[in-house]
């Protein structure tokens, strides 16, 4: 998706903790889709490891096995000879401070130039990082021979021009999202930040300038509440602000990209717990029971009112694993399944909001695998999962639970 360019112009009984989660292939939210330390960390990856990575991919339309070169940037807006993809990614990441992952996942999200899964069309060289590319309309210029692209300014358009100014937007909209407006890069703290905020009191820049006004260096509070084309979320932290100001929607694949790329729970900083816990949180004012493999996400529901009760249990990592959907129910409560077409009939039926793939699991009973029951309270649509017996039957002692049978199964 192409970003706006915004800166130039369940169950109602509470139990204690008995057992422990399952991991997820996602270690993210909506609110939280990687952690600033791992947004800003510029040491994940050298030039060389870049390439190596993108070699990794048959297709890839920017490795050095398919005799990609761009120019090398130099700084922000001049460049020289030809180097390899990884050097411009590195070099990137080197002048602005961030992630070289982060770019690369952004090179995905943007046109699967690192696996080439759609193709090596010259058009997608141009408009790599979706930088400057504020809607539907389309540009030519004689640098793409008279192509079109969705670029709005010709300085913008090309690999390494790209990859140069998007690294610089997505690290700019992580610290100015957070009220910082001195970066330290000449001529930023005169840039008016239009992008969305996180909780708290921000300027919108960081020195008067055409652009900005005594007015905009006053802090304004925020509640770090955003409104988006296809859905509202609470943003947690400057890196996720950063994201949705860059590509405007909810439910987006960057972190499900990065994750993919870097390994499970990637996006987050490191866990005391092992990455195969599913935690669990129950929530007094709903009586919900809610399960994530995030074990950030886990810990904010706290902040939400919620009671951390730990680890529900693991998830038996298996290569026959597979995904466990989450949806919102219409009362505000989530559901979980592991059925395709359950999940597709409540979403078109029920009118169920699909979240996104919330971890993965076991359908079948392993060495040593207990069962994960569902169990279905009649008399108000709640549902519980556990693989504790006896908050299984403790529950079943009641008159209104009912029991679906085994959801899945863990340890």
């Amino acid at each position: 998706m192409k970003k706006l360019f915004f800166l130039l112009i369940s169950s109602t009984l509470a139990f204690g903790l008995f057992f422990n989660y399952s991991p997820v292939t996602k270690a993210y939210s909506n609110s939280h889709m990687i952690d600033d330390a791992v947004f800003d960390n510029t040491n994940s990856m050298n030039a060389a490891q870049i390439d190596s990575f993108l070699n990794g991919f048959p297709n890839s339309c920017i490795s050095t096995n398919h005799g990609f070169v761009s120019p090398y940037p130099n700084d922000w807006y001049t460049y020289g000879a030809n180097v390899s993809a990884g050097t411009v990614i590195r070099r990137a990441a080197d002048i602005w401070g961030i992630n070289p992952q982060v770019i690369l996942a952004t090179l995905q999200k943007e046109e699967q130039l690192v696996n080439g899964s759609q193709g090596c069309a010259t058009w997608r060289y141009w408009s790599a990082m979706g930088y400057d590319c504020p809607g539907s309309a389309t540009y030519s210029y004689p640098a793409t021979g008279g192509g079109a692209t969705c670029v709005a300014h010709e300085s913008n358009v090309g690999f390494s021009q790209q990859v140069s100014h998007g690294a610089w937007q997505l690290e700019f909209g992580r610290y100015r999202s957070e009220g910082n407006g001195n970066l330290g890069y000449d001529g930023d703290q005169g840039i008016k930040y239009y992008g969305y905020m996180t909780q708290g009191s921000r300027p919108r820049c960081g020195a008067i300038s055409s652009q900005c006004s005594s007015a905009d260096l006053q802090s304004v509070y925020y509640d770090g509440n955003i409104t988006l084309s296809n859905g509202s979320t609470f943003v947690d932290n400057g890196a996720t602000a950063s994201l949705y100001s860059y590509t405007p929607y909810l439910n987006q694949s960057f972190p499900g990209i990065f994750e993919s790329f870097f390994g499970a729970g990637s996006t987050t900083g490191a866990s005391p717990y092992p990455s195969s816990a599913i935690f669990r949180s129950y929530f007094p004012s709903s009586g919900e029971h809610f399960y994530t493999q995030n074990y950030t996400e886990w810990q904010n529901t706290a902040r939400s009112g919620a009671v951390a009760e730990g680890i529900a249990y693991y998830e038996p990592g298996s290569a026959t694993a597979v995904p466990v959907y989450r949806l919102i129910i219409p009362n505000g409560k989530h559901f979980y399944t592991a059925s395709t077409s359950e999940k597709d009939g409540l979403v078109n039926i029920a009118h169920y909001t699909y979240e996104g793939v919330a971890f993965y699991v076991e359908p079948n009973q392993l060495s040593g695998s207990s069962a994960v029951w569902r169990l279905r309270n009649d008399a108000n649509g709640d549902h519980f999962y556990t693989i504790n017996v006896n908050e299984k039957n403790a529950l079943l002692g009641s008159s209104v639970w009912k029991l679906d049978g085994a959801a899945w199964f863990g340890y």
